[in-house]
């Protein structure tokens, strides 16, 4: 596929258009497949993706390459699902701006026949694990998936046992013997779990919705972005200092929807700052297992909870 993705952006280069028969067999637009157009993408995300981690914003992104007016553009490519939408809409995602887009990038670098091509095989290999699907979790405790390792039993979770963590445990408000939630603190970075009985009405997709509109009413300044655990929302939340001060506190948040369960996490301190690159918390929130069937003490079992209950190990 990346042979044909290479003779498509051969012919744009060469011509400055995209004839109408690169344009059939590049089939932008299907993206739940491998396509010439899909593995043309994926080049220039990764390409967008290695200067966001060199600490290069949208803006300086753009204009290093050219193409000032393609910031949206750059932005939703980087992750914004609402920048990616409103570039959608206004045609900047047509096959002429990608391909413009990726070879500006390839001039930029300076890049030979043989590194294109080399880009070219990496987006390929990208594509086909994204269809795939993820590699890792998060985990059902019932799935034949999960990774061998050593894990902390927390009753309704299981997670990564490692020594440069600490653990923290968030009570159950009803009064009840048992903790809803755990707090895993790693570094400056903290990531808070919790699991809950999935309905019909309780997705990821509708917590996220009500998370959004939440935030919104109470003046925080919230974005969706596709991040490395799928869509999150990235919120920018004022806060006052203990002296006074003004200040903003900087979450993401996190879902993941199981068989029969969702997992949500929210990620604080110096891994949700904004040019923040960490994939800690993701690798852990992904290595986590969740165990429905956890009915916590036994004394709270009658009460219908919506929270799978964890315990203190």
């Amino acid at each position: 596929m990346r042979l044909k993705a290479r003779e498509i952006l051969a012919q744009f280069r060469r011509d400055g258009f995209i004839a109408p028969e690169s344009e059939s067999a590049a089939e932008f637009g299907v993206w739940d497949r491998l396509t010439p157009g899909r593995v043309l993408l994926t080049a220039l995300q990764l390409e967008l993706n290695d200067r966001r981690t060199e600490g290069h914003s949208p803006e300086r992104i753009a204009t290093d390459l050219g193409h000032e007016e393609a910031v949206s553009v750059i932005t939703g490519l980087l992750g914004d699902v609402a920048a990616l939408r409103h570039a959608d809409q206004r045609g900047a995602l047509a096959p002429s701006a990608v391909l413009t887009l990726l070879g500006a990038v390839i001039e930029a670098e300076g890049y030979t026949q043989a590194e294109v091509d080399e880009l070219l095989g990496f987006a390929e290999e990208a594509v086909r694990a994204a269809l795939r699907g993820p590699a890792s979790g998060p985990w059902d405790a019932g799935s034949p998936g999960v990774p061998e390792g050593e894990y902390t039993d927390l009753g309704g979770l299981r997670v990564p046992d490692r020594p440069d963590i600490e653990l923290k445990f968030v009570g159950d408000r009803s009064g009840a013997d048992g903790v809803l939630a755990v707090t895993v603190v790693h570094g400056r970075t903290a990531l808070q779990l919790q699991a809950y009985h999935r309905t019909p009405s309780r997705s990821w997709d509708t917590v996220r919705a009500d998370l959004l509109a939440k935030l919104s009413r109470d003046g925080a300044s919230v974005r969706e972005w596709a991040g490395p655990a799928g869509v999150e929302l990235r919120a920018d939340v004022p806060v006052v200092r203990r002296d006074g001060t003004p200040a903003t506190m900087h979450s993401r948040f996190l879902g993941f929807d199981g068989p029969g369960w969702l997992l949500r996490g929210v990620v604080t301190g110096a891994g949700a700052a904004p040019d923040s690159t960490d994939d800690w918390p993701y690798e852990f929130f992904g290595n986590t297992v969740v165990v429905p069937e956890f009915s916590g003490p036994a004394e709270s079992r009658s009460v219908e909870r919506d929270t799978i209950p964890l315990r203190i190990p």
